[in-house]
């Protein structure tokens, strides 16, 4: 009888053991080397794109750290901290015109500029008289005013078409005499196209300061004239740029105006795209995206996408923009005529800020991020709250940058498949020692009431 107990006892301790096998590398499809320098405390790394690619788990949770003797370091994935870009309302600046066109002539005819005391442009006029009408060839616009350089500007204007494309550059001076290129060639548009009105009038400038910028007019817009220039003051924090990755689709069957995308991977994706083939194509569309293939789909964004093409001036539609959403699967719906795209599949272009993983510097380097497993059990060594406790100011001394190196094979790709599924060896165990268990107290209970009679 003791026996059978012992056997029971021994059947329950294997089972527990196999729940506490430790975790290893090879548990994990794939690898990546990451070198550190320094003796940093806790290291932090970007998410390469690789990670997200063989990630099977839509929680991150299939990743893990080991040092040189194999041991799981403590990690942490924090999403980036987008910056609140502080961008303050435009500031209306000055303009002049700085070159006239005469009538039948193509030189320009030299303006005469005076300044004030303080350097800023009071009026401006023609060195000498001309006949008829004049065009403009060139406005001096006057920032000396402005406590820093503007980031951007923007332009109003008048014409008598309703399009109007015109190719301008943009030089910068502290003296009006010695000229500086800041933007060698940038494109003002107002188009009218698919019964909708399609622009561009803001060109970015460099982080260069000057006190006067020239606005190199083209002589051949007859009839257009400057109404109005607005400045923008670099913002307090720089945009995020994003990393983009590009999808190919597949129409789906029997339904012409629908197309489907794979990310391959779970990518924290907050910015979307449409790239067409053609230029000059338009459509108002819905992009979708679900977690698994049968899950039911969810609108993540419903806009215009466009891409047009005149006169040597491209424009495009911004980048559509979204709460963040790691979906691997994708959808495109066509809201209007699906015409507008042309005949090819579009291009598909998600954009996301990368994970940045912390980890402690325990044991020897090298370190190895391992990814990607099917059976991977839930996070731990967690240390958000140790990252909680270092302020800006400390992390410099605790926290050190590392490095990714080219991904490896640690198990491989099977580690990304379902294993078929294990013979039931703990629900057997246990069974065995109910029975076990009933069998000694029937046992018992028989010698006992032999005894009693």
């Amino acid at each position: 009888m003791k026996a059978l107990l012992w056997f029971g006892l021994g059947l329950l301790a294997c089972s527990v053991y196999a729940e506490t096998v430790p975790v290893t590398k090879n548990d994990y499809a794939y690898g990546l080397p990451v070198e550190v320098s320094g003796e940093a405390a806790i290291y932090r790394l970007a998410v390469p794109e690789s990670v997200y690619a063989h990630l099977i788990k839509k929680d991150f949770s299939d990743l893990r750290v080991f040092n040189a003797g194999g041991e799981v370091v403590p990690h942490s994935l924090q999403r980036p901290d987008v910056p609140q870009v502080d961008e303050s309302d435009p500031f209306v600046v000055p303009f002049f015109p700085y070159a006239l066109i005469k009538p039948g002539d193509h030189s320009p005819v030299l303006v005469q500029v005076a300044i004030n005391d303080q350097g800023t442009v009071v009026s401006s006029s023609a060195s000498k008289k001309t006949e008829g009408e004049e065009r403009v060839s060139a406005y001096l616009v006057d920032v000396s005013a402005l406590e820093a350089m503007p980031s951007k500007l923007a332009f109003s204007w008048e014409s008598p078409e309703d399009s109007f494309v015109a190719h301008v550059s943009i030089e910068g001076s502290d003296d009006l005499g010695h000229w500086n290129t800041l933007v060698s060639q940038a494109s003002l548009v107002r188009l009218y196209f698919a019964g909708r009105e399609l622009g561009r009038r803001e060109i970015e400038l460099p982080d260069r300061a000057y006190k006067y910028l020239k606005l190199n007019w083209p002589a051949a817009t007859d009839g257009v004239r400057l109404t109005e220039v607005q400045a923008w003051l670099s913002p307090k924090a720089e945009p995020v740029v994003p990393v983009w990755i590009e999808l190919a689709g597949e129409a789906v069957a029997d339904e012409p105006d629908i197309f489907e995308y794979a990310s391959r991977g779970h990518f924290p994706v907050e910015w979307a795209e449409v790239v067409m083939s053609e230029a000059n194509s338009l459509v108002d569309v819905k992009l979708l995206s679900r977690d698994e293939e049968t899950a039911p789909w969810h609108t993540r964004h419903s806009g215009s996408f466009y891409r047009l093409q005149v006169d040597g001036a491209s424009l495009a539609s911004e980048p559509a923009r979204f709460s963040r959403v790691n979906d691997p699967h994708w959808r495109l719906e066509a809201v209007s005529d699906l015409s507008g795209l042309g005949a090819a599949v579009p291009l598909l272009r998600l954009g996301y800020t990368p994970h940045q993983l912390h980890f402690l510097a325990r044991g020897e380097p090298p370190f190895v991020l391992a990814f990607g497993a099917h059976e991977a059990a839930p996070g731990q060594g967690q240390i958000n709250t140790l990252l909680a406790r270092i302020d800006e100011e400390e992390s410099d001394a605790f926290i050190g940058e590392a490095r990714a190196g080219d991904m490896i094979t640690l198990g491989g790709k099977d580690r990304l498949q379902a294993p078929p599924t294990p013979f039931p060896w703990q629900q057997v165990l246990l069974w065995s020692v109910l029975v076990i268990g009933v069998f000694v107290l029937g046992t018992m209970a028989w010698r006992l009431g032999k005894q009693m009679k």
